[in-house]
C-alpha cells in the first residue's frame, strides 16, 4: 500500500495535477512484491505496474479537469448572456435619451418668397427628462448647411411647428436646423436638415 501511493506521488511530480486524486479502488490490492527482486525481469515487471498506475490517475485527473471546465464555461457563458442583456437595456436607454428632430415643412427644393409667411413644422425626439430650464431654437444657413448666421426663433421645446415670415434673405440653398438644449442637464444639440434644402427667391413683384 506504502508503495503504492509513493507511485502516486511520482505521478503527481511528472504530470503537474491541478488536484490530489486517490488510488482507484481496484489498484490497491495490485501486488509489487516482485519489485522487491534485483533480477531484470522483476525490475521490468515493476516499471510496467507504475507505468499503468500512472495512465490510471492521468485518466482520472482528465475526468475531474473536464468537469471543472464544463462548470466553468457554463458560468461564463451566463455571465456573456446576462452582460448582453444588459447592454441592449443600456443602449435603448441611451437611444431614448438622445434629441432628435426631422423637418416637414419646407420641403426640399420648395421655392420661398421674401416676406411670405409660412408654417414651419416638423417632428423630434426629445430625451427623457425633466424639460423645465429647456429650450428649441431654429437657425438658418444661406450656404448649404455649412454656417448658421440667421436666428429665426425661440420655442418651447414641446412645440412643432411656427409661423415664419421669410427674411431678405435670398439663396438656393436655405437649410433649417431646429436645435434644443437645456440651461444645466442637456447640452445644446443641433438637428440640421441639409435634405430638406429650399429656396428663397424675391417675390415677383419686387423683381420688377
Amino acid at each position: 500500500m506504502a508503495k503504492t501511493a509513493g507511485i502516486a506521488d511520482n505521478c503527481a511530480s511528472r504530470t503537474s495535477t491541478i488536484v490530489a486524486l486517490p488510488i482507484p479502488a481496484y489498484l490497491t490490492n495490485i501486488d509489487l512484491s516482485l519489485a522487491l527482486h534485483k533480477d531484470d525481469n522483476n525490475v521490468i515487471v515493476n516499471r510496467l505496474t507504475e507505468s499503468h498506475l500512472c495512465s490510471e490517475l492521468s485518466q482520472s485527473t482528465k475526468g475531474v479537469n473536464k468537469m471543472k471546465n464544463r462548470g466553468f464555461l457554463s458560468t461564463l457563458f451566463a455571465i456573456i448572456a446576462v452582460c448582453a442583456v444588459q447592454l441592449t437595456i443600456s443602449t435603448a436607454q441611451a437611444a431614448s435619451d438622445k434629441y432628435s428632430a426631422q423637418l416637414l415643412s419646407p420641403v426640399a427644393g420648395q421655392v420661398l418668397y421674401v416676406g411670405q409667411k409660412i408654417m414651419v413644422e416638423w417632428k423630434h425626439t426629445l430625451p427623457n427628462i425633466p424639460l423645465p430650464g429647456c429650450e428649441s431654437e431654429a437657425w438658418l444657413s444661406l450656404d448649404g448647411g455649412s454656417t448658421f448666421p440667421v436666428w429665426i426663433a425661440w420655442l418651447d421645446p414641446r412645440n412643432s411647428s411656427f409661423l415664419w415670415t421669410i427674411p431678405n434673405t435670398p439663396t438656393s440653398a436655405a437649410v433649417l436646423d431646429i436645435r434644443f438644449g437645456c440651461d444645466l442637464h442637456y447640452p445644446e444639440s443641433y438637428a440640421p436638415q441639409p435634405a430638406s434644402m429650399f429656396v428663397i427667391a424675391q417675390s415677383p413683384t419686387q423683381t420688377h
